[in-house]
């Protein structure tokens, strides 16, 4: 399972202010297509990332509204303390993980210190 700092803060927040009716959730979105994501992934890295996602698409920013949607709708009234990762399924096989360690100075990133 992914693990991220907002899912573990959501998790203690929302053990904490669960009993006062407060639910706490974190949206993980993957790459999504935008104009910034498309100013970085040439055709061959968008290939490259989409074998490594098994929905072999990227995330559309209408899917991240959609689970955001959800999580405030009364569908979700129970969830709380919940990471919905909305990614494609990349976080599964390491999606991503292939640009991070192959491309990532490509990204503007900095080296893995």
């Amino acid at each position: 399972m992914l693990e991220t700092a907002g899912a573990t803060g959501a998790r203690k927040a929302a053990a904490e202010y669960g009993h006062h009716g407060i639910r706490v959730n974190v949206v993980t979105p993957g790459w999504t297509r935008a104009p910034h994501t498309n100013e970085r992934l040439d055709v061959r890295d968008e290939a490259l990332l989409l074998d490594s996602t098994p929905l072999r698409e990227l995330v559309e920013p209408r899917d991240i509204a959609d689970a955001v949607a959800w999580l405030v709708g009364e569908d979700s009234r129970h969830v709380t303390g919940a990471d919905v990762v909305v990614d494609g399924g990349a976080h599964l096989i390491g999606g991503a993980a292939a640009l991070r360690t192959t491309y990532r100075h490509r990204l503007g990133m900095p080296p893995h210190g």
